[in-house]
C-alpha cells in the first residue's frame, strides 16, 4: 500500500514537472502544442523510470502522471477555458498510451522474471 501511495505521488510530481518544463524545453506553455516529441518522450521516460523503482505499481504510476498533469493545468495555468473537458480526455488517453502501456510492459516483464513462490499458481 505504501509503495502505491509513493508511486502515485512520484508520478504526480513528474506529471507536474513535465508541464512546468514545457515552456523552457519547447517554447510552448502546453506541451501538446509543441511540434516536438517532448511530451511523448517525457511521458515514456517518466513511466520507465518510475517503473524501475516501483515495479508492481503501473496503475498508480499512470494515475499519478495523469493527476499531476491535470493539477498543473488546472491550478497553475489558470482559467481552463471552454475546452477543458477535451483537455482532460486527451490527457487521460495520451498518458495511458505513452506512460501506462510502457509501465504495464515493465510490470509484465518483472512479474514473468520473478521466481515462482510456493502456494501461488
Amino acid at each position: 500500500m505504501k509503495k502505491g501511495i509513493f508511486s502515485l505521488v512520484a508520478g504526480g510530481a513528474l506529471g507536474c514537472l513535465i508541464w512546468m518544463l514545457s515552456p523552457k524545453v519547447t517554447g510552448d506553455i502546453e506541451p501538446w502544442d509543441s511540434e516536438t516529441p517532448y511530451l511523448s518522450i517525457a511521458l515514456v521516460a517518466s513511466s520507465l523510470a518510475l517503473s524501475a523503482v516501483f515495479k508492481k505499481q503501473w496503475v498508480s504510476i499512470t494515475l499519478g502522471l495523469i493527476f499531476g498533469q491535470l493539477a498543473y493545468m488546472l491550478l497553475v495555468l489558470g482559467d481552463p477555458g471552454p475546452l477543458i473537458l477535451v483537455g482532460i480526455v486527451i490527457t487521460f488517453v495520451w498518458t495511458f498510451i505513452r506512460a501506462g502501456i510502457p509501465a504495464l510492459v515493465v510490470h509484465a516483464i518483472y512479474k514473468k522474471s520473478e521466481p515462482a513462490r510456493a502456494g501461488y499458481g
